[in-house]
């Protein structure tokens, strides 16, 4: 996958048009894996990235990169 959404659980292997779809159309913010409750996510295009990579510098950033539809999705550039 080119692009991945990561929450605390750190699950990668779910599409990110269809976790995107069930977020923000179905409102029904959990893992689509273990359904865990995902109050954050963060979406990377690195794999290897995990929920704790992303960390107090890019915590300071956040408004420049938050989704205008749901504010707890938050992109770590602008090319995702």
């Amino acid at each position: 996958m080119k692009v991945t959404l990561v929450g605390v659980c750190n699950h990668k292997n779910v599409c990110i048009t269809c976790c995107l779809r069930v977020r923000l159309i179905m409102e029904e913010p959990k893992c689509q894996i273990c359904r865990t409750e995902l109050g954050e996510v963060f979406v990377t295009e690195d794999p290897n990235k995990m929920y704790e990579d992303f960390g107090p510098k890019f915590k300071k950033h956040r408004d420049t990169i938050k989704d205008k539809e749901d504010s707890s999705i938050f992109y770590e550039n602008k090319v995702c």
